[in-house]
């Protein structure tokens, strides 16, 4: 689940299945990369949310947090 706000500090929810609609199984050690972009009202905005992971073992369900992160778009950086 993703939360979206821009400079309008609306916040709103994202969620599906998968990342970018995949379900990577990762192996212990392994990691997964993936790019993928939203549409803001301004030229700002932030982003955190949550990933469910399930252990295949087990199928238990464990939620890990995506600390908040900017969106700046590019030109605004210089």
């Amino acid at each position: 689940k993703w939360f979206i706000t821009d400079a309008s500090f609306e916040t709103r929810e994202v969620e599906g299945e998968g990342v970018v609609g995949r379900q990577p199984v990762l192996q212990p050690g392994e990691s997964h990369t993936y790019m993928s972009g939203c549409q803001l009202q301004s030229e700002i905005g932030k982003m955190w949310g949550y990933y469910t992971l399930e252990r295949q073992i087990t199928s238990d369900l464990i939620d890990v947090e995506i600390p908040i992160f900017e969106l700046v778009v590019p030109w605004l950086k210089n």
